[in-house]
């Protein structure tokens, strides 16, 4: 892919980090290039679009780089997220969230507003009240078919008498565009390592595929058939015939989630948190840094993974977090504390960035070398 620069000229200023109001998201622009780049030389490999999640990256700028520079083709998980990268000027995009009828108001200004607007459901109920409610003019509502593929969260049985049920209605339905099938691997973040992610994924494109060619024996048209998940599309069978999207979205930031599962390693993550020490607590052996679940996650690992890893101090932990604030002790027993003066900076590779990007950055998000 070619070196890209985004059309939106924000203002930015060299700083160090020791001006910054932390806590601080900052992110190592060469590493989110290159996490964007293997994503889509793997789905050029592949024969698969890429269609990216962009509940994870929520700007325009990640958003221009996972897409390639076309603003194109993309995933979100609100409505609120659908809006922003619609009035950022980016155009087919699914809400891949099962729709309920009271949003649907918010769908067809998205509908008129852009060229491509797609909804997912699972609910025969909904569907049938879809069918009664008239597009924008000259529009459908361009929905796909939410499936199960193992991950038990929402979606249909492949195969089942209510899938087949659906997908006839949403074909045959004036109003609706029946755009084909989307499913998440969801359960991918509960294994460990390529054979069991590849496994995964296999599963799901299996699964997907058998229930498009049933359709298809029909004379039921299905454009696409999309799986995702970081895990299972960062490591997958070699072929992936029959499937023409993959929809992943952590990859572009990656976090210590990522890399304890196996998705990626450590030095592929582009993000962290820039937190500062607060307080010595020299009775309790710990330090206070302005770094809670607020600005990262309340999610964790297992040891010795927990809250994430703070980068060239391996010997430090996050031991608990509060709302606002974060403990740190030493992993050995004993903190120096000479090394942390209270008013240092200490910078968090975060267990789950999700939760890290949509809080932190309400404070700063720069672009940064670490």
């Amino acid at each position: 892919m070619a070196e890209l620069e985004t059309p939106w000229k924000r203002s930015y200023t060299a700083r160090p980090l020791s001006s910054l109001r932390t806590p601080a998201l900052l992110i190592n622009l060469e590493k989110l290039k290159r996490n964007c780049r293997v994503m889509t030389d793997r789905c050029l490999r592949l024969g698969v679009s890429l269609r990216p999640h962009m509940k994870t990256a929520k700007t325009w700028e990640a958003g221009y780089y996972m897409t390639g520079g076309l603003q194109k083709q993309i995933v979100v998980s609100t409505l609120a997220e659908a809006t922003f990268f619609a009035d950022g000027g980016f155009d087919d995009i699914v809400y891949a969230v099962p729709i309920s009828l009271p949003k649907m108001a918010a769908v067809r200004e998205l509908t008129t507003q852009l060229e491509a607007f797609h909804i997912v459901s699972d609910s025969m109920d909904v569907l049938k009240e879809i069918t009664k409610l008239e597009p924008p003019c000259g529009k459908q509502w361009s929905m796909l078919l939410m499936l199960d593929v193992g991950y038990n969260r929402c979606g249909l049985q492949p195969l089942s008498t209510t899938a087949l049920e659906m997908a006839r209605i949403m074909d045959s339905c004036d109003a609706i565009c029946f755009s084909g099938l989307y499913t998440h691997c969801g359960q991918s973040y509960n294994c460990t390592g390529p054979d069991e992610h590849i496994k995964i994924a296999t599963h799901a494109r299996d699964e997907a595929v058998k229930f498009a060619k049933k359709l298809e024996a029909e004379g039921i048209a299905c454009p696409c058939v999309g799986i995702g998940s970081t895990p299972s599309c960062s490591h997958n069978p070699s072929e992936m015939t029959g499937l023409t999207e993959y929809h992943p979205g952590n990859y572009v930031f990656y976090d210590m989630q990522q890399a304890g599962i196996g998705s990626c390693s450590e030095s592929d993550i582009s993000v962290s948190v820039l937190t500062t020490v607060l307080s010595h607590k020299l009775d309790g052996g710990h330090m206070v840094i302005d770094c809670g679940w607020t600005a990262t996650s309340k999610q964790y690992g297992d040891e010795p993974i927990g809250h994430g890893h703070f980068i060239g101090e391996p010997d430090l932990k996050v031991r608990s977090l509060s709302q606002e604030v974060g403990i740190v002790s030493s992993r050995r027993g004993h903190l120096d504390f000479s090394k942390y003066p209270v008013g240092s900076t200490l910078q968090l590779l975060p267990y789950h960035v999700s939760s890290s990007d949509y809080s932190a950055r309400c404070n700063e998000v720069l672009s940064v070398m670490y």
